[in-house]
């Protein structure tokens, strides 16, 4: 999350939420490892 805050300008905090709304909405989930893994778009129509 912070690499992705440090390259779109925005606070740690805000991306925390921003990933937390999408997972609550059945949008992304996380695959893997918290260092080796990755997101994953499981509905990219919301």
């Amino acid at each position: 999350m912070q690499d992705i805050a440090n390259e779109l300008h925005l606070s740690y905090d805000g991306i925390k939420w921003q990933i937390n709304k999408l997972k609550s909405q059945g949008i992304i989930r996380r695959e893997g490892a918290d260092k080796g893994g990755k997101w994953i778009i499981i509905n990219e129509e919301q």
